[in-house]
């Protein structure tokens, strides 16, 4: 093998682009970590007045009764069937008894009994 200075020269030469290349990227980074910085001493000096304070009142969930636990007549028929028919059955039961508009799914008379619904019988012992 033998030495070619040419050759050592142009590796010499790629290994400095190269450090240049990475000392930019050092630069940039140690940029982003000094903004970084600023931006949460500015948040511990004063208040936070960023993406989450800005929802309005509005898309904060507000307690809304459901379906069953406005109509009381739908409660009572299906509180009268839970113990003897399986949910899809109570489902299709309200599907062929009610309206369009009153009619509710399995999964909303299943939540509604587990939550709600089966509190109110009465106590076996």
């Amino acid at each position: 093998m033998t030495d070619q200075p040419g050759t050592a020269l142009a590796v010499l030469a790629q290994i400095r682009a190269q450090a240049r290349a990475g000392a930019d990227a050092l630069d940039g980074l140690n940029r982003a970590v000094e903004a970084l910085e600023g931006i949460i001493q500015e948040g511990l000096e004063g208040p936070f007045n960023g993406v989450f304070n800005a929802l309005p009142n509005a898309a904060i969930r507000t307690h809304q009764r459901g379906k069953i636990e406005q109509d009381p007549e739908l409660q009572a028929f299906i509180r009268a069937r839970c113990l003897t028919l399986t949910f899809p059955e109570v489902a299709a039961q309200v599907a062929a008894n009610f309206p369009p508009e009153r009619r509710v799914t399995t999964s909303s008379i299943h939540r509604w009994w587990h939550r709600r619904g089966k509190k109110s019988l009465p106590s076996i012992g």
